[in-house]
């Protein structure tokens, strides 16, 4: 059975290209050119993702996001922001309200939306699986997805623990506590200097534990503000999608 995606954005010719491409893709494409609509469908149709652009003509796709979370029948759906402006300020706004992903067109391939929206679509999967077993670790590999994105699970998630990033002799540790980065280290390097160097890694394994712990705080910036930092420093293709 096709999932649905729900595509939401006040441009009749994005919207129809997106919704030609996902079919293609073997999606159910649902669409809609307005916050209030979608709003609509979303509770009536129940999509396994909302495609979303900021910028709509009655609500903006922020507040059709909070209302989503907050009081519609599909709260934990994935949700992705596909946005015309790059603005540091909208996406956090963005992630603050519960989104999942946040793209700028311009910058974003076709091959990469779709990829994000599968992982995403891969990861609420896992997500039943930790519940029922919450000694599962996360594990694999920087480029196959970022450390931006790692991150974002395990805070969505609220997990506490420890993610290890191993490179060569490198280890390093970022420590969670229900899902908020309080501490890091990576080498001799410490805090914030620590994630600097363990986001520039591109190659690097990763392992998730609950059985890691730290007593100190050294991280007091939010952790949606760093997960944002993280997914700013990707590079993009110059094969865009629009």
């Amino acid at each position: 059975m096709s999932k649905k995606i729900l595509i939401i954005d006040g441009n009749e010719n994005i919207t129809l290209m997106l919704k030609k491409y996902f079919e293609a893709e073997g999606y159910n494409a649902l669409t809609s050119d307005t916050g209030s609509l979608a709003f609509k469908i979303a509770n009536l149709e129940k999509p396994e993702v909302v495609l979303s652009e900021v910028f709509l003509p009655d609500m903006d796709g922020i507040e059709l996001c909070k209302r989503i979370r907050d009081i519609s029948v599909i709260p934990d759906v994935p949700y992705v922001f596909l946005s015309s402006v790059s603005d540091f300020l909208i996406e956090n706004k963005a992630f603050r309200a519960g989104a999942d992903e946040f793209l700028v067109k311009n910058n974003t391939t076709r091959q990469e939306l779709l990829l994000r929206i599968e992982l995403l679509l891969h990861q609420n999967a896992f997500s039943a699986k930790i519940e029922r077993f919450p000694s599962l670790l996360i594990a694999g590999r920087i480029g196959e997805i970022s450390l931006g994105e790692v991150v974002e699970f395990i805070y969505k998630q609220k997990l506490s623990g420890g993610l290890e990033l191993f490179v060569v002799d490198q280890r390093g540790i970022l420590f969670f506590d229900r899902g908020e980065i309080i501490d890091a280290y990576y080498g001799k390097r410490k805090a914030y200097r620590a994630i600097d160097n363990m986001c520039d890694e591109k190659a690097a394994v990763y392992r998730f534990s609950k059985n890691l712990f730290s007593r100190k705080k050294t991280i007091t910036d939010s952790t949606v503000d760093l997960i944002s930092s993280m997914k700013n420093r990707k590079t993009t293709d110059k094969d865009n999608f629009f």
